[in-house]
């Protein structure tokens, strides 16, 4: 790795530092053919991949929610048909729409709640074996040390 610090204005100067470079390598190396790319290149084009991977996963995720609330809405819209007749009845005796709600949603609360509990530390360990994957990843240990 060579560091070059020319200025924007002196593209022959970066091409003289190249050439130069070149010429080095083939005095060293002469069987070895000369190969170069700029560091801030390779980054964009990381960068680049980073965030087409991060649109796909916005879609997939938008598409996963769209799924799960359409499913959540048939299973609310079967249960309140199959349960017409419990529902009626505190209505008719005088119950208020925050009564009826809290006995349609007691049992998807239940399931909910359920799902919370699993979902929460599966998603905790996933996303820490993840960011281990970064260069500058800190631990949680580490970092209240100074």
């Amino acid at each position: 790795m060579v560091k070059l610090t020319v200025s924007k204005a002196s593209v022959t100067g970066l091409n003289n530092s190249i050439a130069q470079i070149q010429g080095k390598w083939n005095q060293i190396f002469p069987e070895s053919t000369f190969n170069y790319t700029f560091l801030d290149q390779n980054f964009e084009a990381q960068y680049k991949k980073d965030m087409a991977f991060g649109a796909a996963f916005q879609i997939f995720t938008a598409l996963a929610i769209l799924i799960a609330a359409m499913g959540l809405f048939g299973l609310t819209s079967y249960t309140v048909v199959q349960r017409k007749k419990e529902i009626g009845m505190p209505k008719v005796n005088g119950g208020t729409i925050p009564q009826v709600l809290a006995l349609l949603n007691k049992d998807f609360i239940k399931w909910v709640g359920v799902a919370f509990v699993i979902a929460v530390p599966i998603s905790w360990y996933a996303m820490n074996q993840w960011l281990e994957g970064f260069g500058n990843y800190i631990s949680s240990e580490s970092s209240h040390r100074f």
